[in-house]
């Protein structure tokens, strides 16, 4: 039982996610729709996750010689995104960029969200998941960044600045290592308080998994976790 004394714990969800997943944009969509319907809603806050963290090389690229992914696998992710979008009522463009590389757009919102009030960093952010994943463009360029980084109300000419910045990559290195230490190697992953749950889950799981922590006054009463959706093996 907690202490009557101490302060309850924080009502934050925090969502791990990368641009270039699918999945991710599916569980920020629906993650969005449970705070702007939940009777107490908690706070959200956004936390980058490298997908290709294992494959990656010390200047940042990936290294596609060590990516074996399963025969078939772009087929079953995208009969998977196609089924778990309808379920959520969420829409993915049909024939999304393929091989993408998130890490320049994943820089530049580390950077904001490092310089800029919470406001402006959750507008970028929510802007590259839109270009990426209902406009059809390659988030990996530098032309779209700026075009995106612009229409947040930032000067684009800070793009190549900030990406060429030898120092600055490696900061954000060791944050995203700092974040492999605190949870599962899973694209994209929802935690609240103690509990995670992973994978495209519904409003429905959501609402449970702020239910099942109850460690607020403002948490309903509720019921236990179902199961994590399993997800492709190249997003675990």
């Amino acid at each position: 039982m907690q202490d009557e004394q101490s302060p309850p714990p924080p009502r934050t969800l925090i969502l791990y996610t990368d641009f270039s997943c699918p999945f991710s944009y599916i569980l920020k969509s629906v993650v969005e729709r449970y705070i702007q319907t939940a009777a107490f809603p908690p706070e959200i806050e956004y936390q980058m996750f490298d997908l290709n963290g294992t494959i990656r090389t010390q200047d940042g690229h990936i290294d596609r010689t060590q990516d074996n992914p399963q025969e078939n696998y772009s087929k079953r992710v995208q009969v998977s995104v196609d089924i778990l979008s309808e379920q959520r009522a969420v829409f993915v463009n049909r024939e999304p960029p393929t091989d993408i590389d998130s890490w320049p757009a994943q820089k530049i919102a580390y950077w904001i969200k490092r310089e800029y009030p919470k406001i402006v960093f959750e507008t970028f952010h929510d802007r590259v998941f839109t270009e990426m994943w209902r406009e059809n463009r390659d988030i990996s360029e530098r032309s779209v960044l700026k075009d995106i980084i612009q229409k947040t109300g930032i000067n684009g000419t800070k793009i190549d600045e900030i990406l060429d910045d030898d120092d600055f990559g490696e900061e954000f290195r060791a944050y995203l290592r700092r974040i492999k230490q605190q949870i599962p190697r899973v694209s994209p992953t929802l935690v609240y308080q103690e509990q995670t749950i992973c994978g495209a889950i519904s409003i429905s799981d959501v609402r449970r998994l702020v239910k099942f922590a109850k460690g607020h006054p403002a948490d309903e009463k509720g019921l236990n976790l179902i199961p994590h959706y399993k997800l492709p093996q190249h997003h675990q």
